[in-house]
């Protein structure tokens, strides 16, 4: 013992908690204290716990610490929850609800002896890759693209030169980017989403396609007993010919746009039997069909106007042509249709009025008309076909007068036809003793060839706006002109008859 009354000794060993260490005192002369004993202590802290790494979406924290310690978490909430490390040195607990990235959880652990560790604190991360973006299907020259994602997430689309273009994707999920070039078909086009904790997702890979239909065929006429059947296309395409008795031929269009098909010598086209065209392109898409009548001779039918009785008009009276039953007649779309009235002489032309077609947005048409002088002058261009339009007659020179007014559109649908509503208006100027007959007709090409017909057995006139009844007289309106002379011819009658 040193004169300050310590001591100090070495022990070969090191001394493990809860072992019992004894000493005596023996004074100079040999007398021993009482013994004194010591239960070797803890009081050193524990190193502080593992925590694993949370996720974002998480329900339970896990780690690793001094077996048998108790480890106690406190959660974002300021709530703790308490485990034991297992003999393995891992732990585990449950949160009443999910983590969310960006909270903070802090762990210690206590040992047996009631020592605690320093914190360990983690915050909850994202580390889980968002979804794989959705490329909408890419059409051959489009020159965007577009799809779906993750909202706010960031879209890199890779193009097919390798260059790369990026936008955000929007709150409703849907994004789209603008393309330098337009996109060809076979070409690939690859997206990834990037979300605002740097996650990529995996690649979503689109190849460009062609759903594109091809423009239908043309088919040139067809004659009763052909054995071979022609028409044009599109260069490269395949032409499908159904013939009536349900046979199929193909043919590769050539690279001057013509095709041919042989028809089998067991097949006989007979009047009025009906085939099927279809182009079908190199990526499957086929073209809406073209169907073919076999010939059986022109359409034709009545007159624009079905006479009525005979009437008697005068100078200045108002005549009005109202025209009917015009309409496409054959089962597809046809060209050049043209509406044609042919009023007499005599008749001033004064105005006219038609209906509303309604074909679709878009579609236009022309009005010309033909005088004694001069042909095919327009009268108006561009006027929308679904629109009703009203004209007047155009200013012409002294003895100048209509004799032709043609209506044109380039093309109309199957189911095309204007019922009873063009209306011409005329005026009497001097019919000197002849029928006023007004004619005309309807022609428009089909398959490269020109029909016409003339027309409409329900067409109607009216004089001074009085409807007049029809006698099924073919040959035309008897309009008698009442002038001085007439009434000098009467008199004169009435003279001898009193004589």
């Amino acid at each position: 013992v040193k004169p300050d009354g310590t001591w100090t000794v070495d022990v070969p060993k090191p001394l493990k908690p809860g072992e019992k260490v004894t000493a005596t005192v023996t004074d100079p002369a040999g007398n021993k204290s009482d013994p004194v004993t010591v239960t070797v202590g803890d009081t050193t802290k524990p190193i502080p716990p593992v925590i694993n790494p949370i996720e974002g979406g998480a329900t339970t924290v896990s780690g690793t610490g001094e077996p048998g310690a108790e480890v106690t978490v406190t959660l974002p909430d300021g709530t703790t929850v308490t485990t034991t490390v297992k003999p393995d040195g891992t732990w585990e607990v449950t949160s009443p609800k999910p983590f969310k990235p960006g909270e903070v959880v802090t762990a210690i652990q206590t040992d047996p002896a009631g020592n605690k560790s320093d914190p360990t604190t983690v915050t909850v991360g994202d580390t889980t890759a968002p979804k794989p973006p959705v490329i909408n299907p890419i059409e051959g020259g489009a020159t965007t693209v577009t799809g779906t994602g993750e909202p706010g997430a960031t879209v890199t689309v890779t193009l097919p030169d390798g260059t790369t273009v990026t936008t955000i994707v929007k709150p409703d999920g849907t994004w789209t980017v603008d393309v330098p070039k337009p996109l060809q078909p076979g070409e690939k086009v690859t997206a990834i989403v990037t979300d605002s904790s740097g996650n990529k997702s995996d690649p979503t890979t689109v190849t460009v396609g062609d759903t594109t239909s091809p423009t239908p065929p043309k088919v040139n006429p067809v004659n009763p007993g052909d054995k071979v059947i022609t028409g044009t296309g599109e260069p490269g395409t395949t032409i499908v010919v159904t013939l009536p008795d349900g046979t199929e031929i193909t043919t590769v269009v050539k690279p001057d746009g013509t095709w041919t098909i042989e028809v089998p010598g067991n097949v006989i086209l007979k009047p009025g039997d009906t085939i099927k065209v279809v182009s079908v392109d190199g990526s499957g898409n086929k073209s809406d069909p073209t169907i073919v009548t076999v010939r059986s001779g022109e359409i034709s039918g009545e007159k624009f106007i079905k006479v009525p009785n005979k009437v008697s008009v005068k100078t200045g009276d108002i005549v009005d042509y109202t025209l009917s039953g015009i309409s496409n007649r054959h089962p597809v779309a046809v060209q050049d249709f043209t509406i044609v009235d042919n009023p007499p002489q005599g008749l001033d032309f004064v105005k006219g009025s038609l209906p509303a077609f309604n074909m679709g947005e878009g579609v236009t048409y022309k009005i010309l008309y033909s005088t004694n002088l001069q042909s095919s002058i327009l009268l108006a261009d561009n006027v929308d076909a679904g629109k009703a339009y009203s004209f007047n007659a155009p200013a012409l020179a002294n003895g100048e007068y209509i004799n032709e007014i043609k209506i044109f559109i380039a093309e109309v649908p199957m189911d095309f036809g204007v019922g009873d509503r063009i209306t011409y208006t005329f005026k009497v100027r001097d019919i000197g003793g002849n029928r006023l007959v007004n004619t005309g007709y309807v022609s428009y090409i089909y398959n490269g060839e020109t029909f016409k017909y003339d027309n409409a057995n329900d067409s109607s006139i009216k004089v001074n706006g009085v409807s007049i009844p029809k006698t099924g007289d073919t040959n035309g309106l008897n309009l008698t002109l009442i002038g001085s002379l007439a009434l000098l011819l009467l008199a004169a009658q009435r003279r001898r008859a009193v004589k």
